[in-house]
């Protein structure tokens, strides 16, 4: 076996954790963007805080121990500022 005493996910993006699944991957980046955008105008706020939620719990399941989240918005703080998970 081996001893692992945590992953560090070095580059992550929870606030965009609602787009999960709905954009194909493999387009380049204007493509993405674009239909990120697109998207972004119908999800609701609740929508969005449970993905930045489960995204969380996630990877707190798979191991990861601290992550650097890029942060562009504030969909993310009221989850940070609340949960236990993240000090």
């Amino acid at each position: 076996g081996i001893l692992c005493p945590g992953f560090v996910n070095t580059h992550c993006h929870l606030e965009l954790s609602w787009a999960k699944g709905l954009i194909p991957e493999g387009l380049g980046l204007d493509s993405f963007v674009r239909k990120l955008e697109m998207s972004r105008k119908e999800v609701p706020q609740i929508s969005i805080q449970r993905a930045i939620e489960n995204a969380a719990i996630q990877m707190e399941q798979c191991g990861i121990v601290a992550t650097a989240d890029i942060v562009n918005g504030k969909n993310t703080l009221y989850f940070k500022n609340t949960s236990s998970h993240w000090i």
